[in-house]
């Protein structure tokens, strides 16, 4: 069967577009995302991303569908719904300034797209994320409290046992997120998979490390959103992503959590960047 696609990224975070308004879907999306992100035999992307119509009588614009380089369905992505209201605007699926996009993780969320008028093309997009969920049954998690925060989390690897502090968090896919000294002493790429098979997470989290007292944090995030993959992790380490929801959703945790302190605004944006694209077919 053949099938259209666009490939996009938000900054550096990138999968395949198939549109569900003009074409048939796959049967099996999550054997699809497998075989399309291959970055070796197929496209190569983070993963398999479905615009699909709205149901009947829905308040969205569109409905969005994620799934990870290893197949597994994910919850939410921000890059990849900026990306999906792009697609939606320059396709001409739906032209308003403002879309709003149907998630698994994170009911329907809106976004605002910055047009330019000279090409009548996106230029940048802003998407409301809603309120962080911090209930430990949302999220989902065994860690105890709500929110569940800054607890122990120990880690067994090389016949030795690491014990971490974290809190958990969701913006729509559970996080976890550990205060280090250090961003460059955490082995992300060999705790992440182990803290996403950890057993107080029924789901899998992303891992994040936060430096405590230093706001350039973009230098080691991984980002682990899978279990099947056959490289362990469902998407593995990227350049960039929309974390820095949860890590301040975790701030103002932290602040609610400390006498005399006030807690701030509990909406998190991700704010105004580009979505780049190029598009393509299989068959």
């Amino acid at each position: 069967m053949a099938m259209r696609f666009v490939k996009m990224h938000g900054i550096g975070n990138d999968y395949i577009y198939i549109s569900g308004f003009d074409q048939p879907i796959p049967d099996d999306p999550s054997a699809l995302a497998v075989r399309i992100a291959d970055r070796h035999f197929g496209v190569g992307g983070d993963g398999l991303i479905l615009v699909l119509p709205p149901e009947p009588g829905s308040e969205a614009d569109a409905v969005m569908r994620m799934f990870n380089a290893d197949g597994s369905e994910g919850g939410m992505c921000g890059n990849g719904i900026r990306c999906v209201a792009k697609f939606l605007y320059d396709g001409g699926y739906v032209r308003a300034p403002r879309i709003r996009v149907k998630t698994k993780g994170a009911g329907v969320l809106s976004l605002d797209l910055e047009i330019d008028p000279a090409s009548d093309r996106v230029r940048r997009v802003r998407v409301e994320m809603g309120a962080p969920i911090l209930r430990a049954s949302a999220i989902p998690t065994t860690l105890p409290g709500d929110p569940p925060l800054d607890h122990p989390i120990a880690v067994t690897y090389d016949g030795k046992t690491i014990t971490y502090r974290g809190t958990a968090v969701s913006m729509g896919n559970p996080h976890l997120v550990m205060f280090v000294e250090d961003v460059a002493s955490i082995d992300l790429e060999r705790i992440g998979p182990l803290l996403e098979r950890h057993e107080a997470f029924p789901r899998c989290p992303g891992g994040r490390a936060r430096r405590s007292a230093d706001a350039d944090l973009g230098a080691r995030l991984g980002d682990y959103l899978g279990l099947r993959h056959r490289r362990v992790r469902g998407v593995g380490g990227r350049s960039a992503d929309w974390a820095n929801c949860p890590r301040r959703a975790d701030s103002s945790a932290r602040r609610r959590a400390r006498p005399g302190m006030a807690p701030r605004r509990r909406n998190r944006r991700h704010d105004w960047s580009r979505c780049h694209g190029v598009r393509g077919g299989v068959g």
